[in-house]
């Protein structure tokens, strides 16, 4: 199905969130593999998936963070939804780190303070980050939406994909690699009080990534 009131020049949020992942790995010079969103009937059941090629070392524990908050900053500050409406469409987000990083998520509340970290990551440097280069996150965003390849299967990958990257950037990218370093640590360092009234979607979240990792 055709995303739900967007036109051409208006890309739906999942894109946004998409392309703020897929420039993210590209700022790092992590080579991309595709870029899609799918949608459906049911708008609750609509997700993304931006993947990188499997060459080449993995991506550092900060690079990660960065990548992973790239895309539900962009939802926030460049498709304008506030985290705690669309909070269900960054769960995958969070629980990939969970699942990459399982040592960081050992305990319930080592895993509250760590997502409440990664939130406060998304909210400054991220932010500072998508709307610095908030044309080049629309204008892939905008490419990926023009490309259905499916009834609602939207997707870039490979040649196509990087041409649209080039495009979508104008100019070359800045590595970056040591200001997310220099940004994440303090959060990581700094204690935080978890509210139930600020998350209270908190327990739920830790209880379905326990589930999510354990085997059947």
């Amino acid at each position: 199905m055709e995303p739900s009131n967007q036109s051409a020049l208006d890309p739906g949020e999942l894109f946004v969130h998409e392309s703020g992942h897929a420039l993210a790995y590209d700022a790092l010079g992590i080579p991309l593999k595709s870029c899609s969103v799918f949608t459906f009937a049911d708008s609750k059941l609509d997700h993304g998936s931006t993947k990188s090629n499997a060459d080449g070392p993995p991506p550092t524990f900060p690079s990660m963070c960065f990548i992973l908050m790239a895309g539900p900053a962009a939802h926030m500050f460049v498709a304008g939804k506030p985290f705690d409406v669309v909070a269900n469409r960054f769960y995958s987000d969070f629980s990939f780190l969970f699942r990459k990083f399982p040592q960081l998520f050992q305990t319930d509340p080592a895993a509250a303070s760590m997502i409440v970290k990664l939130r406060r990551f998304a909210e400054t440097f991220c932010k500072d980050w998508v709307l610095t280069n908030k044309q080049p996150v629309l204008r892939l965003a905008i490419s990926v939406q023009s490309n259905l390849i499916s009834p609602g299967h939207y997707e870039l990958a490979g040649d196509m994909l990087n041409e649209a990257v080039l495009r979508a950037w104008q100019s070359s990218a800045v590595a970056l690699e040591a200001n997310i370093v220099r940004s994440l640590h303090p959060l990581l360092d700094a204690s935080v009080e978890v509210s139930d009234d600020l998350f209270p979607w908190l327990n739920n979240w830790i209880g379905r990534m326990r589930q999510d990792t354990t085997p059947a």
